[in-house]
C-alpha cells in the first residue's frame, strides 16, 4: 500500500453521482482572528466567510462526489482571497457516534513529506545542506548505517526529494510493513528498520514514489541539526505559521489530540492491504488506536482542517522559503505513474500540494499560486478523497487545468 494513493484515484470517474447518506450540521467556523498560535508568517487566511451561494456549491459538489459513500466523515476547507473561506464537516467522526466537526483532528499521511521537504530546503537556504550533495556528504553517519547498500551513499538529496533515487518504497514491499501493521497494530517502528525494508527489497525504477526517501531525509536533517524531526517541524514550521495542532507525534504515540476522529478501513483500502500481504482485515475496521510509526517523516503527522488550510495557503511551506528555492522546488518531472513531482510536492493542473493516506484517514492540501486559493480535504477512511477534490474545483474553479482528470 502506497501511503499516497493519488495515482490510483486519478482513474476514478468523478461524473458518477452518488448521494450522501448523511450530513452533519453546519457549525460556527472560526474566523482568521481566532486562529491559535503566535504566527510570525502571514499566509493570508481570509477573515470573511463565503457567500451562501458559494458554500452551497461546495456542499453540492461533496454530495455529487459521493464522499460519504466511502467514508463515515468528510472535512472540507476552501480559502479564497476574493470569495472568503468555508469550512464544513459532513457525516460522522465516529461511525454510528459523534458527528463530524471542523475542529477535529485527522491524520494527514504523506502530506508529512511536504513538511520534511521544507525543513530540508530551509537547511539548504542556510547553507547547512546542498541539494546536489550525496547522502555520504550530507549525512555521513546515515550513509555508514546503511553501508551494506553501497548505492545509498551516492544518492543525492535532490534525488531523494524528487523520487528519483531508485530506492524501493517500504510501504509497497509485500508481506512487510503494511502486513505487519495490520497483523500487529501496536508495532512501533524505528526509521532504520523501515529504511532497511525498502533497501532490502532491491532497486526500483527512477521516478518510483517512495516513502523510504523521506525517512532517509529525516535521518539526515536530524544528524545535521542534532534535533528530532518533531522538534524541527514545530520550531521551523508550525509555530511560525500559527498552526496550533498539526504535529509529528512520537513513534510510541497512538492517540490523536482531542477532539480526535476515529479512522476506518474502507473497501478500497482493504483491497490495497490484501495486495500487500495483509490478512484478517475487513471494511469498516476501526484503526483509531493503530500505531502510526510506519509513517514518520514520510506519513506520520496529524492536523485539524484549519491547520491544513494554513499549510495549503503557505504553498506547502513555500512561504517559509526564498523565491529562488521555491522556483526550484516547483520544477517538476513526471513520476513513473505520470504525475508531475517537484522537491516534495505534486503539481496537478494549476494546483500544487500533496495527498496523504494513513491507515484509516486520507487528506489533501492544495494551493493555486496564480489565484491564491487554497483547498484542504480530509476523510476518516483511507482512500476516496481525490474525486471530491475534483468535484469542488470543477464547481468553483473550473478553469484551473484539471479537465484531463475530470471524467
Amino acid at each position: 500500500m502506497n501511503v499516497t494513493s493519488l495515482s490510483r484515484q486519478l482513474t476514478i470517474p468523478v461524473a458518477v453521482v452518488l448521494l450522501l447518506t448523511s450530513c452533519g450540521d453546519e457549525g460556527d467556523s472560526p474566523g482568521a482572528a481566532e486562529t491559535s498560535g503566535a504566527a510570525t508568517v502571514d499566509v493570508g487566511l481570509p477573515a470573511d466567510e463565503m457567500s451562501d451561494t458559494d458554500a452551497t456549491a461546495v456542499d453540492d459538489a461533496v454530495d455529487a462526489a459521493g464522499a460519504l459513500s466511502v467514508s463515515p466523515g468528510y472535512w472540507v476547507g476552501v480559502y479564497d482571497p476574493e470569495k472568503g473561506y468555508y469550512e464544513q464537516a459532513y457525516g460522522e467522526a465516529e461511525a454510528g457516534g459523534a458527528p463530524a466537526a471542523v475542529d477535529q483532528v485527522l491524520r494527514i499521511g504523506s502530506i508529512s513529506k511536504t513538511f520534511t521537504a521544507t525543513v530540508v530546503l530551509q537547511l539548504v537556504d542556510e547553507g547547512e545542506l546542498e541539494l546536489d550533495q550525496t547522502v555520504a556528504e550530507a549525512g555521513p553517519e546515515v550513509a555508514e548505517t546503511f553501508s551494506e547498500v553501497a548505492e545509498v551513499a551516492d544518492v543525492t538529496l535532490r534525488e531523494l526529494l524528487t523520487m528519483r533515487s531508485g530506492i524501493q518504497d517500504y510501504m509497497n514491499v509485500p508481506d512487510a510493513t503494511v502486513a505487519e501493521t495490520a497483523a500487529n497494530p501496536d508495532t512501533v517502528y524505528d526509521a532504520d528498520t523501515l529504511i532497511r525494508t525498502g533497501l532490502d527489497a532491491g532497486g526500483a525504477s527512477v521516478g518510483t514514489y517512495s516513502t523510504t526517501n523521506y525517512l532517509i531525509l529525516q535521518e539526515i536533517v536530524e544528524e545535521v541539526t542534532g534535533s528530532s524531526l518533531q522538534d524541527l517541524i514545530r520550531s521551523r514550521i508550525t509555530e511560525p505559521l500559527g498552526m496550533s495542532v498539526a504535529a509529528l507525534p512520537p513513534n510510541e504515540d497512538t492517540t490523536l489530540p482531542e477532539p480526535g476522529t476515529h479512522g476506518y478501513l474502507n473497501a478500497g483500502c482493504v483491497k490495497e492491504l490484501k495486495g500487500d500481504g495483509a490478512t484478517g482485515v475487513s471494511a469498516g475496521e476501526d484503526t483509531t488506536d493503530w500505531n502510526v510509526s510506519y509513517g514518520q517523516g514520510g506519513g506520520g503527522m496529524h492536523s485539524t482542517l484549519r491547520d491544513l488550510g494554513i499549510w495549503a495557503l503557505s504553498g506547502s511551506g513555500d512561504a517559509l522559503l526564498p523565491d529562488e528555492l521555491v522556483t526550484e522546488r516547483l520544477t517538476t518531472e513526471d513520476l513513473s505513474n505520470g504525475l508531475p513531482y517537484g522537491l516534495g510536492i505534486f503539481q496537478i493542473g494549476d494546483w500544487i500540494g500533496h495527498e496523504g493516506e494513513a491507515l484509516g484517514w486520507e487528506a489533501l492540501s492544495f494551493y493555486n499560486p496564480d489565484t491564491g486559493v487554497a483547498l484542504a480535504f480530509g476523510t476518516n477512511a483511507c482512500n476516496g478523497n481525490f474525486p471530491v477534490f475534483l468535484q469542488v474545483t470543477d464547481a468553483l474553479y473550473p478553469d484551473t487545468g484539471l479537465a484531463d482528470w475530470i471524467g
